[in-house]
């Protein structure tokens, strides 16, 4: 589906709408419809009011130079958005067609501009929203069947680990401290394309929304870990070790996997980044610090049995540094240099549809890698298996809940309510495993419920992702 943008200039109005429908499109992850923008009789550049009212709302203008609009470029889209350029507009049967009575910016004041530029945004969002229904489905075909993949996925790494026992050992012997190679590998891989879809140069604001960011903290670092200590007791009390592990799991928060539940979700790229940048920070300086506080100092207040363990710095450091940094510098790095050498819509529009679909192919990857590691274990204690999924599945549903509700009241759209909603969901179980490891021992209890963690959270998030899709729908939420 295309759009195109037509006005008597193309240095004007269309510009605006077409910027603004192209930003709306990359934070929606819409990638069914492409805009194009020209005009009848194109200025030699675009208005300088034009140009400061997109840099003040950090959009890009749709052409560098203006551009003629020819019966091909109408031919090429399905609707024509027509403003001010009248009956001289080309005509072509079939296409669909609307002129919206927008004042022309040429002379006009930057505040006059700024109204314009409310108004051209009002009647994008309402016009991709009725466009948008009638193109296909915007998962791809590989995402629709999401589940489908991951349960072959896993069935795939338990059928590997059980009939070739070398595998879990070369899997156990590739690694570099408590950091497994394989399963970094798989993580990098995934997290690759989401970070090299955000728009860096948004970030800043982003991180000036107080309202976005103090929510995000009181869910993440003060709601989440409490819930999960508070689920841990409940439902395993009689089981100090697998009860400490699930404690460690709610204190990671999830830097990793979020990125992909968060773009299935269509929710805000740019926030999500900034989310999980902000959780680094917090989880280099105060994952031992909660640590010291839900296993020792807030069950002693409570009366309950305490549990004396340290962390250690270095191994949070790494995990941030390998999960994170590495995807976060490539993903920098592809922006810069790909709109640097080819432009951002060469970027957006090419590039990225390339190296989407490697984010599931990471999954996927690293799903197989888990299972085969750890199905030995699984298969041979089921039960702990349960004992373990009830309070983290318990976990996933209600931080979720919270997490939209919460965004939801104070009045978060649904892109940001979807970061929101699955960063304070989902959780760090490298971490979470490097950490029990590193405290207990490989083949600890704890151990074993940091590894039950990713194999009960990836099918719970999946399928909370097309809850999020569906809400999306059903309460025609923008």
């Amino acid at each position: 589906m295309t759009i195109l943008f037509a006005c008597r200039q193309n240095a004007g109005r269309s510009q605006l709408a077409a910027a603004i429908a192209r930003d709306y499109l990359h934070r929606h992850g819409i990638e069914s419809v492409q805009v194009l923008s020209a005009g009848t009789q194109p200025a030699d550049e675009i208005h300088p009011v034009v140009r400061t009212a997109l840099a003040e709302a950090n959009l890009a203008p749709a052409n560098a130079t203006p551009q003629l609009l020819t019966v091909d470029t109408v031919g090429e889209a399905d609707w024509v958005i027509t403003m001010g350029c009248g009956e001289i507009c080309p005509y072509v049967p079939g296409k669909h067609y609307e002129d919206w009575d927008i004042a022309d910016p040429a002379t006009a004041s930057i505040d006059e501009v700024r109204s314009i530029r409310a108004e051209i945004t009002r009647r994008v969002e309402d016009l991709i929203a009725r466009v948008a229904t009638q193109t296909q489905p915007r998962l791809s075909f590989l995402d629709r069947f999401l589940p489908v993949w991951i349960l072959l996925a896993m069935a795939a790494g338990l059928l590997l680990g059980r009939t070739i026992p070398a595998v879990p050992r070369v899997l156990t012997a590739a690694s570099i401290g408590s950091i497994s190679l394989p399963i970094a590998l798989g993580l990098i891989v995934m997290m690759y394309p989401p970070l090299a879809k955000v728009r860096y140069d948004k970030a800043r604001r982003i991180a000036a929304d107080r309202r976005l960011m103090g929510v995000s903290l009181l869910l993440n670092w003060v709601v989440g870990p409490l819930v999960m200590f508070a689920l841990a007791w409940l439902l395993l009390a009689d089981s100090p070790a697998l009860r400490t592990g699930v404690i460690i799991v709610g204190l990671a928060r999830c830097i990793a996997m979020v990125l992909v539940w968060s773009d299935l979700a269509c929710a805000d790229r740019e926030a999500t980044a900034v989310l999980v940048a902000i959780n680094s920070l917090f989880q280099l300086a105060m994952f031992s610090v909660l640590g010291w506080f839900y296993l020792q100092v807030l069950p002693g207040w409570l009366g309950l049995n305490t549990t004396d363990v340290s962390f250690s710095f270095v191994a949070i450091a790494r995990s941030v540094l390998v999960f994170l940094g590495i995807p976060l510098l490539l993903g920098v790095l592809s922006r810069i240099l790909g709109e640097r050498a080819k432009g951002r819509t060469w970027y957006e529009d090419v590039f990225l549809p390339r190296i989407s679909p490697l984010a599931l192919i990471g999954l996927l990857y690293t799903i197989v890698v888990l299972f085969a590691l750890q199905g030995g274990q699984i298969l041979a204690q089921p039960w702990t298996v349960v004992r373990v999924a009830l309070p983290l599945l318990a976990y996933f549903l209600l931080m979720f809940t919270l997490g939209v509700v919460v965004a939801r009241s104070v009045g978060m759209d649904y892109e940001q309510t979807a970061s929101v909603a699955f960063t304070a969901t989902g959780n760090n179980f490298e971490l979470a495993i490097a950490v029990s490891i590193g405290t207990f021992g490989a083949l600890s209890a704890q151990a074993l419920a940091g590894t039950i963690g990713p194999l009960i959270e990836i099918p719970v998030l999946v399928g909370l992702v097309y809850v999020m899709r569906r809400l999306h729908v059903v309460l025609s939420w923008r």
